[in-house]
């Protein structure tokens, strides 16, 4: 345990900073709470803040105030990053106390967590790992019986699809530096400049480490935070956060670190206090349902028709020269006639059903769909179902998606993938590719969940920036000249637009740039004076740019 005086005896040549402004009364008890838990030797402080609590002035007056050693401000981004500098100001501080610059730490030295969380470059040794645990995980998987036939697999994929392979010996690479994170050897995967920053810290005599936005930390930035906390000789540690993380879906070992590491919470500014002090205003959730623009909805029926054609093309022969995979229905019938699965080849029916119970299930209703008999020895799997859906349907494309996405699944990946004829290798990169726009993603032990354009379409519908004119139309219309409105959006232009919906959404749509132009564009938003703010930008509109310009300079 040490005691705040003890901290001050140490730091006594500590410049007499001091807080210049004055405290809300939601940051008085903060800070109050705060104080006491210090003195009575705790070395951890975690404190969550509604946006307006104004976390960052509460950080600063706690280390100029309280702690009072050399501080670092880690931030997820560079705007934060410069947030925290900007606000020293209301400090008696002197430009040289201040730095943002990781090669010269100064008193208080604001970064970006990636500053000092860069992982190194791949290495011969994190390649041998990553493909260790891409055998292991193919065995336990039961793609495989042995280690010879898994690395005999991954051989023949690095030939035949090189840069599948490569993609995927990534994903590996990243989870061996998962597993020795948990296994305490974090600081040995970092870029040599990261670990210059940390030691600079380090030497600067680092005390305490102000953790913004900390909910970031459950995964590669807290290990290494963790890690480090050794290196600075356990420092006093302040999180901060205006949402605590969400642990769904998240490695137990990384929220045990992160309660290990930040503590119970302190202290939670309440929202009303923060609204009684005048610095958030009180809020109704409202909804706006939009309908998709007619361009839009012809690129979703677009992609159900390319799928369709994708089924079509996956159920006739390609070609007659005899060294094509078999079409999917024959390929089916040629698994479950011969019990044949990639690690090996089942002695019956109940061992088939047993090591792959989907494909069991789902190859049976496919076939029986299509009116096809199952080969001797496989059981039906009812026929109430099949009636259904023969009975209310023109095509197997109507199937339910489990249905569709496990037999297709192991079509690429058993059938197509595997095979070195040209045409299998044209269809398989086919088939990935729209079922990419319908949210699945193939990989090579299975089909997970990914972002599909469709839905990023539907997502960021025109319609959603239309709809402002209508809300804020009758915003006006009640409170007149008192209206104040802020429109949020999650970039200012996107740079994720692919090629699949490029010609439907452009590099502005969902983003603020759209939403500007949208409101000065229409003759009753535009009377509101829109002004455009993000991080590296400001636009207004031209009719306002001299007064906006005076009242800047002012």
């Amino acid at each position: 345990m040490i005691s705040i005086r003890y901290v001050s005896e140490m730091n006594a040549a500590f410049p007499d900073v001091r807080f210049q402004g004055q405290l809300r009364p939601s940051q008085t008890e903060v800070a109050a709470i705060a104080r006491k838990s210090l003195q009575e030797g705790s070395r951890r402080l975690h404190i969550v803040a509604p946006p307006g609590a104004g976390k960052t002035v509460v950080g600063l007056y706690l280390w100029a105030e309280c702690v009072r050693t050399p501080a670092l401000v880690l931030s997820p981004n560079s705007a934060i990053q410069a947030q925290w500098a900007a606000r020293t100001s209301l400090f008696n501080v002197t430009a040289q106390m201040v730095s943002t610059d990781s090669s010269a730490p100064s008193l208080l030295t604001s970064l970006t967590y990636q500053s000092v969380t860069l992982p190194a470059r791949n290495c011969d040794d994190t390649d041998l790992a990553a493909t260790s645990m891409w055998v292991e995980n193919l065995i336990d998987k039961e793609h495989v019986d042995t280690a010879e036939a898994a690395n005999e697999w991954i051989n023949d994929l690095k030939q035949r699809s090189p840069e599948y392979f490569r993609t995927r010996l990534s994903s590996w690479r990243k989870l061996v530096r998962q597993e020795m994170a948990f296994e305490g050897k974090t600081l040995d995967l970092l870029h040599q400049s990261s670990l210059d920053t940390l030691h600079r810290l380090k030497d600067a005599g680092i005390g305490l480490i102000i953790l913004d936005e900390c909910h970031h930390l459950l995964g590669h930035w807290g290990r290494v935070l963790s890690a480090a906390n050794e290196l600075f000789d356990s420092p006093v540690v302040i999180g901060l956060t205006a949402t605590p993380p969400d642990r769904d879906g998240e490695k137990a070992e990384d929220t045990q670190r992160y309660d290990d590491y930040f503590g119970p919470i302190d202290y939670e500014v309440p929202v009303p206090a923060v609204v009684r002090d005048g610095f958030l205003a009180p809020y109704q959730d409202l909804v706006y349902f939009v309908r998709p623009t007619e361009q839009e909805l012809s690129f979703v029926a677009d992609v159900d028709c390319r799928f369709r054609e994708l089924l079509d093309a996956l159920c006739h022969p390609r070609n007659t020269d005899g060294q094509t995979v078999a079409p999917l229905p024959q390929w089916l019938l040629q698994t479950l006639d011969k019990l044949e699965l990639p690690a090996a080849k089942c002695e019956s029916w109940k061992q088939f059903e047993r090591r792959d119970p989907d494909l069991a299930e789902a190859a049976r209703v496919f076939l029986n769909a299509l009116g096809m008999e199952l080969p001797d020895g496989v059981p039906q799997i009812g026929g109430v179902f099949e009636r259904l859906f023969l009975r209310n349907s023109q095509s197997i494309a109507d199937l339910p998606p489990d249905v569709l996405k496990t037999v297709l699944d192991r079509y690429v990946r058993h059938g197509l993938r595997r095979s070195s004829h040209p045409d299998d290798q044209q269809l398989c990169a086919q088939a990935i590719e729209r079922l990419r726009l319908l949210g699945i993603q193939i990989t090579e032990t299975g089909s997970q969940k990914c972002a599909s354009p469709v839905s990023r379409v539907l997502g960021y519908t025109h319609n959603k920036v239309n709809a402002l004119i209508p809300i804020l139309t009758r915003e006006l219309e009640n409170l007149e000249d008192s209206l104040r409105a802020v429109v949020i959006t999650d970039y200012e232009k996107t740079s994720a637009v692919s090629a699949d919906v490029s010609h439907i959404l452009n590099e502005e749509a969902g983003g603020a740039v759209a939403a500007f132009r949208q409101l000065v564009a229409h003759p009753t938003t535009n009377t509101l004076d829109p002004v455009l703010m993000t991080g590296s930008t400001i636009l207004v509109d031209h009719d306002l740019s001299d007064l906006f310009v005076a009242a800047a300079r002012h």
